[in-house]
């Protein structure tokens, strides 16, 4: 068993309350997402599984780094104690400050993204349009291109043409 001192013990005491309070913060933010419209059923049920899945890789890391990778009791209560610290005090007015900005940033997106595709839409029409006068043009000069060379042809090989080439006349 790695020995830790009186000193390093209350370092990592107060480190792992300072730990809980950045898994609350980290936890409002999920929560205000929730608020900003992403709450369906699937949506929290996966960002709850990252969220833990984050927090216990987290915990492990420090863990690791403070008392050698072994499970101390009183680093996951400290870990605890400031969850609930930051859940009792800085929650309520953090989540409603978050939410509000999360809430303003989805409104700004949506305009965005509205915006983006009005001029995506009015980009593809004017596209469309363009090309469909090409593709039109184009069939147009190839059919009298075509007219064109096929009156040439009739032009150079008429039958007296053909009867003098073959004899080699001339």
């Amino acid at each position: 068993m790695w020995e830790i001192g009186v000193s390093n013990q209350a370092v990592t005491f107060l480190l792992s309350v300072l730990a809980g309070i950045v898994y609350c913060v980290f936890y409002d933010v999920l929560r205000a997402l929730r608020k900003a419209g992403f709450n369906s059923f699937i949506a929290t049920f996966i960002t709850d599984i990252i969220y833990w899945v984050i927090i216990a890789f987290a915990t492990f890391l420090f863990l690791l780094a403070r008392t050698n990778g072994e499970i101390r009791g009183y680093v996951l209560l400290a870990s605890l104690l400031g969850f609930v610290i930051c859940r009792a005090t800085f929650s309520k007015p953090l989540l409603k400050i978050m939410s509000f900005i999360m809430i303003w940033m989805v409104k700004i997106l949506r305009l965005i993204h509205c915006g983006f595709y009005r001029f995506y839409d009015g980009f593809l029409l004017a596209f469309s349009k363009v090309s469909t006068k090409f593709v039109k043009s184009t069939r147009l000069t190839l059919k009298k291109l075509k007219k064109l060379l096929k009156n040439r042809y009739s032009m150079l090989y008429t039958k007296e043409n053909e009867k003098t080439s073959r004899n080699g006349d001339g």
